[in-house]
């Protein structure tokens, strides 16, 4: 308003056409800054009032190249707690409004899962404290990338005698059945030689066994045979004593 500084001047951007800022914004005008987000459209597709920022970013069209504007330079990044990965932005979030809710995407991902399954990263699961003690990647067992569940463990390379690692009832793998299982110290594998079914147990050494018959063959234990209705009841000792029964054949 001044004739004599004419400094100050607030200018009236009233009546100016849409689409034309560049007409003066990058020339007679200040343009956009060094970290202005990449593009050839018009300010006023974004910058909708005359105090231009914060402006609203129209992705209306956009479905690739993220980031190219989105590398924390021009617009936001991906945060430190997202997981590493090359891909482009849009791979996995399909919204252009909230960007949550994204599905990974997990084709072609065979191997390498704890890179990212390791607790360092949000939203990404890793194991529960209920999981089996294991080194081992987690594409061993988990085959499917959809569900994850029904993973069939690989006994394959386990140490012989450290069943009971696993096998405790402190993990998800199951214990030996209470009050149903024959008592016994000795490592699941001396009796149980199928890593697959556990079934179909050999012939148990009862050199290994601590007791007397009875504390097996008078209970109530799974798959092991008791004193018949039809058995003399004459006697009270126990099944091998006085040369009866043979641990050998069970014989006589």
């Amino acid at each position: 308003k001044s004739t004599t500084s004419f400094t100050g001047a607030a200018f009236n951007h009233t009546g100016v056409a849409t689409g034309t800022c560049a007409t003066c914004h990058g020339s007679t005008a200040t343009g956009k800054s060094a970290g202005h987000i990449v593009t050839s459209a018009s300010c006023d597709t974004c910058h909708r009032t005359t105090a231009w920022i914060p402006a609203s970013m129209n992705h209306t069209g956009i479905v690739a190249g993220c980031s190219t504007c989105h590398n924390n330079v021009a617009a936001l990044g991906k945060p430190a707690t997202h997981f590493p990965t090359s891909m482009e932005c849009s791979t996995c979030h399909k919204s252009t409004t909230s960007f949550t809710g994204t599905t990974m995407n997990h084709t072609g991902i065979a191997t390498g899962c704890a890179n990212c399954h390791n607790g360092a990263y949000a939203n990404v699961v890793s194991k529960p404290a209920t999981h089996l003690a294991t080194s081992a990647g987690c594409e061993t067992c988990h085959k499917s990338t959809t569900s994850f569940a029904g993973a069939a463990f690989n006994h394959t390379g386990i140490v012989a005698g450290s069943c009971a690692t696993c096998h405790n009832g402190s993990t998800s793998a199951k214990a030996m059945p209470a009050g149903t299982h024959v008592p016994t110290t000795v490592s699941c594998d001396v009796c149980h030689t199928n890593t697959t079914s556990f079934t179909n147990t050999k012939k148990p050494n009862h050199a290994l066994l601590t007791g007397t018959c009875k504390s097996c063959h008078g209970a109530n234990y799974n798959n092991v045979v008791s004193r018949s209705v039809t058995h003399q009841s004459k006697t009270a000792t126990d099944c091998n004593n006085s040369g009866c029964h043979s641990t050998s054949t069970f014989s006589k």
